[in-house]
């Protein structure tokens, strides 16, 4: 009794599996871009951005780097370094000005900016 309940928890877990390869090195991806915008603005518990007065609020900017999503997290009126985040909200540059940062240099490059998508409500 024992033997076939092994065997079926084998069985079971083997048939678990997901076939479809992993995108290790790019996760984000495998998702669109609009859904990486509400998933950020779901975490920063903002408001799509239609033209709303910004100033004094904190805002995400979208940028494109390398094909894929990258947010900036600031505000006009704080005092504080602005954030870059991935698509999944994991946190790429302590300070986007440092030379040890260079993938954080190269997002914020002004061309890769697409616009404000967030903005706090």
């Amino acid at each position: 009794m024992k033997f076939q309940l092994f065997f079926f928890l084998i069985l079971l877990l083997f048939s678990c599996s997901n076939n479809e390869p992993a995108n290790e090195e790019h996760p984000a991806d495998t998702i669109t871009e609009e859904e990486c915008i509400n998933m950020r603005l779901l975490s920063f518990n903002m408001i799509p951005y239609e033209g709303q007065d910004h100033e004094c609020k904190n805002y995400i900017y979208l940028y494109r780097y390398d094909g894929r999503a990258f947010f900036l997290f600031g505000s006009d009126c704080s005092d504080f370094d602005p954030f870059v985040y991935d698509c999944f909200g994991v946190y790429k540059c302590p300070n986007p000005e440092t030379t040890q940062n260079y993938l954080c240099s190269q997002i914020v490059q002004l061309e890769n900016r697409v616009g404000i998508v967030g903005i706090q409500e």
